[in-house]
């Protein structure tokens, strides 16, 4: 874990802030242990799989794994903070931020000694916002409110697949027509923006009145396919349709106090 700030007052009257901080993560994720199988069926693998079940009653404090648990994960992070005093009683501030995600992820799914199953699984993540405000005050300062604006840009994708071991799968008969590679892809993207302002007044040295509203857009996009591969060639695809949904919301606030 690091982070740093980097201030910068060329004037009185404008600070300039960075921020940087980045986060690692290096850990061994939670097992998965199997607590039941259906040996009933024709499908000799629960048969390899049985002999190793946990007990559903109790929480298992070994395991047998022929695979590694990983879990990394990296976050890095950029703000951009500038303060303008432009007279008295009035200030503009602009908030920037651009942060990064990237994961990695793999495991044993069968809970057996056998290079049965096993998953792997990326994820990449960034997102870019962008706040202005401008702070004032008015009346004696018995007026104290603010205007601002507010753009969000996140972009993703995840890479799952799940993995059979093609020596296994092929000395199974009941297992050479199924794919040794199931690979979900799913890209994402969310782009925001809104509109807001606040006031509140001094009635009195003891009783504030305070108003506000916020207009919002948000746009959310995803895409998904399907890959099923098997002895490393692709054997289907499946193209999910596209989903795209739009939102707006009208937010209003008061209060006395």
């Amino acid at each position: 874990v690091g982070l740093a700030h980097l201030l910068w007052q060329p004037t009185d009257a404008l600070d300039v802030m960075y921020s940087y901080d980045r986060t690692e993560h290096d850990e061994a994720p939670i097992p998965m242990f199997v607590t039941f199988v259906n040996t009933a069926v024709r499908n000799p693998a629960p048969n390899l799989i049985a002999p190793f079940l946990a007990d559903q009653g109790d929480r298992p404090s070994s395991g047998s794994f022929d695979n590694d648990y990983i879990g990394e994960t990296t976050v890095e992070g950029h703000a951009l903070h500038v303060d303008f005093e432009i007279c008295e009683g009035l200030a503009f501030s602009s908030i920037s931020g651009y942060r990064e995600m990237e994961n990695a992820g793999s495991g044993d799914n069968d809970g057996s000694p056998y290079p049965l199953l096993w998953t792997e699984d990326y994820q990449e993540n960034d997102v870019l916002t962008q706040e202005f405000r401008l702070i004032g005050e008015a009346f004696d300062a018995r007026l104290d409110y603010v205007l601002g604006a507010f753009y969000l840009d996140e972009n993703g994708d995840v890479d799952q697949s799940t993995y059979l071991d093609e020596a296994v799968a092929r000395s199974l008969p009941a297992l050479r027509n199924v794919p040794y590679r199931s690979q979900t892809v799913t890209d994402f993207q969310t782009e925001t923006w809104a509109l807001y302002t606040q006031a509140t007044y001094a009635l009195t040295d003891r009783w504030d009145v305070t108003a506000g509203i916020r207009y919002t857009e948000e746009e959310r996009d995803m895409s998904k396919t399907d890959f099923l591969s098997i002895s490393g060639r692709l054997a289907r695809t499946t193209l999910f349709p596209d989903a795209n949904k739009e939102f707006d919301n009208v937010s209003p606030m008061g209060s006395v106090s």
